[in-house]
């Protein structure tokens, strides 16, 4: 992950030095401190002599040794041109993260310097130099606070660094929604995610608490999905929705549903087409459920559907799966599944024409 961090941030970086040199390249003029400073000029270009070699985990930053040499040139010319410092540290394993500290106490705004700092304190777990590090860097760059933050998913794992991303998240740093949007993929820190995120209470943020709870259901942990969805409902007074414990719609070319209001959605299906049209998680007890939802027609002609199916591998189902939309209900037993996935599907393959049409007081209620 750190090789790709540095490298993501290294594209984003140079940006603004590409043009100046496609400019002097091409005969065009250049600012004259890049004419005055040649330092600075010389470690840019070392910078852009930069290669990746291979992909993913295995991806690494490449220095060649004529750059090597250009580099030391640069800084000998511009004590300033960490840059210079930046190349040199790559290309020794031993003097390497010394060259780099050097370099942060010359110039702490060097972006690439301070990521690569960043890797060596996550690569031994040392969370408070990398707390630090991602607060210094994100101040300088904001914009890259979705990469500095990756790297504290592997602090999550550890049990002894908690307190410090407690102590660190609970004054609200500037990085923190980034933090509360990267959601673990890990069943261990996600619980300790989780457990962070009960103990600061951040503020609202949709996108966050989607993915937060897109992960719990990926996990199978429901009921904490669930507890949590209630959460975020009562703190919104905007209607919005978190699919799929709401109505997760489908939009696609044949098939597409769309919520007008409340309980209501327009629904459209392409003539001689069937397919799912919403799905969502739903919560069981002992006790008979319906589906309640009133169809209407503007358009064509269509039949719907409904199914309920555990949402779990070892959960007993006990009732019919499959049902007419007008008429479906169901049964649920004790031992029965106390999670499942409710669908509800519709064709018009009888249709001479699109179907176009609503379903009003679309709801999955406890009789």
């Amino acid at each position: 992950m750190f090789p790709r961090v540095i490298l993501a941030c290294l594209v984003l970086l140079s940006a603004p030095y590409w043009a100046l040199y496609a400019q002097a390249a091409s005969g065009g003029s250049i600012p004259s401190w890049a004419e005055r400073i040649d330092g600075f000029r010389l470690a840019d270009t070392v910078r852009g002599e930069l290669r990746t070699s291979g992909d993913g985990e295995e991806a690494s930053l490449v220095v060649g040794g004529a750059t090597v040499s250009k580099a030391r040139a640069a800084y000998s010319a511009e004590p300033l041109a960490t840059d210079a410092l930046f190349v040199a540290a790559l290309a020794s394993d031993e003097s390497g993260p010394t060259i780099l500290s050097a370099a942060r106490e010359i110039d702490k705004r060097n972006s690439l310097i301070g990521l690569s700092l960043l890797q060596m304190e996550a690569q031994r777990n040392a969370t408070e130099g990398v707390l630090a590090l991602v607060d210094q860097l994100t101040r300088v760059r904001p914009q890259l606070a979705p990469q500095f933050v990756s790297v504290l998913s592997k602090s999550l794992a550890e049990e002894n660094s908690l307190p410090l991303l407690e102590q660190a998240l609970a004054t609200n740093p500037a990085w923190a929604a980034s933090f509360w949007r990267k959601v673990p993929k890990e069943s261990a820190s996600l619980t300790h995610f989780v457990n962070l995120r009960e103990k600061i209470s951040p503020p609202a943020d949709l996108t966050s608490e989607r993915s937060l709870l897109q992960a719990l259901i990926g996990f199978e942990r429901f009921e904490k999905a669930f507890e949590l969805h209630t959460e975020f409902q009562k703190r919104n007074d905007t209607g919005l929705s978190y699919p799929p414990l709401d109505w997760q719609l489908t939009q696609t070319r044949d098939v597409q549903a769309r919520q007008t209001s409340g309980s209501n959605y327009a629904l459209f299906i392409q003539r001689d087409t069937a397919g799912k049209i919403a799905e969502k998680l739903v919560q069981l007890e002992p006790g008979e459920f319906r589906l309640l939802g009133e169809l209407s027609t503007r358009q064509g002609e269509a039949k719907l559907s409904a199914e309920l199916r555990c949402a779990t591998n070892n959960g007993n189902q006990t009732w019919p799966a499959r049902a007419e939309f007008s008429s479906a209900r169901w049964s649920i037993s004790r031992g029965s599944c106390q999670y499942a996935w409710l669908t509800v599907s519709g064709s018009a393959w009888n249709s001479s024409l699109n179907f176009d049409g609503t379903i009003k007081g679309l709801d999955f209620e406890k009789k």
